[in-house]
């Protein structure tokens, strides 16, 4: 029994709570495996900074159509781990970050899955239900080789909640942002806009998983009430979310035109590249969402412009 086929409210409430810690112990998790690992001495190593960084990384490489390489991902690991343990060579760097990869792709399980259990109760009823997730998946590249995508849970990780509405947090993040912008804390807005930027691609994920979930199950899709309304719904939000985000920009040029004092231009030139990278990464998703288009002539409902593809790897 899921959670949202389910009647009534679960009046025991930490189901959400319970994912957001759930997501967070895989990668608190790598601590303290690597101290069975007797063959390697990587006591120095900060392991969650490893795996954060590459979740973030891949967060941040990854769009629409193409995922992030995994020697990017690795390089960018070994960088850090350079940074904690200086006195270890280039290839001890690299080989633990090769192993946090492998972790948090959860390689050696059969479907790659993350799973925790937790309770609701309905009805004065309680029922044990199963959490699964991924953090980072594999996906085949433009040029057949694998690449990497991050999960919306491994996106929230990073900033620090799961199972919310992620158009609604998106929403908040730029009215965060507006607000410290418009009060002149600029070092506080800098850390909402990268946490707005990381909003950004965690929505861009959400409404490509949803597309890719549609195609592969073609014959229980309704076109008009799930393609499109949710075409509507998520090119309003894109819209929505372009408006907001130029009009912080062009306060931001106001106040680097109009400040006396030496740091704010800076900062508010870090702001708006930031702002730039949302925008551009808005124009490929609002440009897929508008090829999605009408259903076919004398196409039966539910039907689908496209047929059925088969998953990718890892992506099941």
């Amino acid at each position: 029994m899921s959670e949202a086929g389910s009647h009534g409210r679960d009046t025991l409430g930490l189901a959400t709570r319970v994912k957001a810690i759930a997501v967070a112990d895989p990668v608190l998790d790598l601590e303290r495996r690597k101290s069975l690992l007797a063959s390697r001495e990587w006591t120095g190593y900060q392991m969650e900074e490893l795996a954060l960084t590459a979740i973030d990384t891949v967060t941040l490489k990854m769009d629409f159509e193409d995922g992030a390489r995994h020697e990017d991902i690795v390089a960018a690991m070994a960088r850090v781990a350079g940074l904690q343990m200086p006195q270890r060579n280039r290839d001890a760097h690299t080989a633990v970050a090769r192993w946090v990869l492998d972790s948090l792709l959860n390689v050696g399980t059969v479907d790659r899955d993350f799973s925790h259990d937790y309770g609701i109760v309905l009805h004065g009823s309680y029922t044990t239900q199963t959490f699964s997730f991924k953090l980072l998946r594999e996906v085949p590249g433009p040029d057949g080789r694998p690449r990497l995508r991050a999960s919306n849970e491994a996106i929230a990780v990073l900033v620090g909640a799961a199972d919310l509405d992620i158009a609604s947090e998106q929403v908040a993040a730029d009215a965060k942002l507006e607000a410290l912008v418009r009060r002149g804390r600029l070092t506080d807005a800098h850390r909402a806009a990268e946490m707005g930027l990381r909003r950004t691609v965690q929505y861009t994920e959400h409404v490509r998983s949803r597309l890719e979930g549609m195609r592969r199950d073609i014959r229980s899709v309704d076109w008009v009430r799930d393609v499109q309304s949710m075409q509507t719904e998520a090119l309003e939000h894109i819209k929505d979310r372009i408006n907001a985000e130029n009009t912080i920009k062009d306060n931001l040029v106001r106040m680097m035109e109009n400040s006396t004092e030496d740091t704010t231009p800076a900062q508010a030139a870090e702001l708006i590249a930031i702002l730039e990278e949302c925008l551009r990464r808005h124009a490929p998703l609002q440009a897929k969402l508008q090829e999605v288009g009408d259903a076919p002539h004398g196409c039966p409902n539910p039907c689908a412009t496209e047929p059925p593809t088969s998953s990718p790897p890892g992506t099941a």
